[in-house]
């Protein structure tokens, strides 16, 4: 084999296995924190591919589901106990540490696009949670079964040394379980 044909066959099988490790024929759903990629975003939205970066809680299930409107997911719980004593019951984004950094300190709006999939109405509660520096406490919104948005302003803390802590709480309550509340979008904007 020549020189010439040796070269061009490897920088064409160099090329392919760049190309190949790329993979851009592949669906990658999203994982992970929910990161404003550094950019210090004055309105972020979790919304569509995104809805798969919420964690289900203990005694939680969540569903993404694929409707007519997009994306949805579905929080079903399967306890009845008011959260309060834990922040961290219920479903759950995770914050990545850019975006503790930048709403430290700054008032936020949080809101959550939801509704009740069946006609018993559950309740949606919601906290913004800074860890152990502080949280929102739980809000509560009585849902309906069209989509409506929910909201509440709060100030999270400036973070202190632990970072990655921050997380944006999802519960469903009702008084017959299981409990099932479907979240379309939830949005963070930063008001000053």
């Amino acid at each position: 084999m020549s020189n010439r044909l040796f070269f061009l066959l490897a920088a064409v099988s160099a090329g392919l296995m760049i190309f190949l490790a790329m993979a851009p024929f592949r669906d990658v759903t999203p994982r992970g924190s929910v990161s404003g990629g550094g950019l210090g975003p004055t309105r972020l939205e979790i919304t569509g591919r995104e809805l798969h970066r919420l964690l289900p809680g203990e005694q939680d299930k969540v569903e993404i589901l694929e409707t007519s409107m997009g994306e949805v997911a579905r929080i079903q719980t399967s306890r009845n106990d008011v959260p309060g004593s834990r922040e961290t019951a219920g479903a759950y984004f995770q914050l990545a540490a850019d975006l503790e950094v930048w709403y430290g300190g700054r008032r936020i709006a949080v809101s959550v696009e939801a509704r009740a999939p069946k006609t018993d109405a559950p309740k949606l509660f919601v906290i913004y949670s800074a860890g152990k520096v502080g949280a929102s406490g739980w809000k509560t919104f009585p849902l309906t079964p069209e989509f409506r948005t929910y909201g509440f302003e709060y100030s999270p803390p400036v973070p202190e040394s632990e970072l990655g802590t921050d997380f944006i709480g999802l519960r469903a309550g009702a008084a017959t379980l299981p409990a099932a509340i479907e979240i379309r979008k939830v949005t963070i904007e930063l008001l000053g």
